[in-house]
């Protein structure tokens, strides 16, 4: 439904279903279609339609605000947790994994995570694996003790 919030937003200020639609990266038809399926949920006509162009219902101008609103907190929401996922990652490894698998697994998940501070902590298997326990590390690469 959030889609069809955004979608809506988008043909309010454009006033046309086809320029909603490029700006969106969607068809015309596609944008037409979340529109319906958003008035049938609910319940309500959202624009008046004419030839090309559309203007919002009184229904639709009283939908604005509510619609931006909950587009708006979802932004936020999804702000706040990409915020939490930038907390520094604390990295334990041992040393044959340091020198050898760890650089070039490095260097894709800075592509992945640029924002994302790494902490390589170096340590044997039986003291990275207390570390991970006690959660003072968030991950170890460790080989299996004997």
């Amino acid at each position: 439904m959030l889609r069809y919030f955004k979608t809506f937003l988008v043909a309010a200020e454009t006033g046309s279903f086809s320029s909603a639609g490029a700006r969106l990266g969607l068809t015309q038809s596609a944008v037409s279609t979340q529109i319906r399926r958003l008035e049938e949920d609910l319940g309500c006509t959202l624009f008046d339609r004419s030839g090309k162009s559309v203007t919002l219902s009184e229904e639709g101008r009283q939908m604005l605000a509510d619609a931006s609103r909950i587009v708006a907190l979802y932004e936020s929401m999804k702000g706040a947790r990409l915020q939490r996922d930038t907390a520094p990652l604390d990295l334990g490894a041992v040393s044959t994994v340091q020198a050898s698998l760890l650089p070039r697994a490095m260097q894709r998940f800075r592509v992945a995570f640029p924002d994302t501070h790494v902490n390589i902590v170096p340590g044997m298997s039986t003291q990275l694996l207390t570390q991970v326990d006690a959660r003072e590390l968030d991950i170890a690469v460790l080989v299996k003790p004997r």
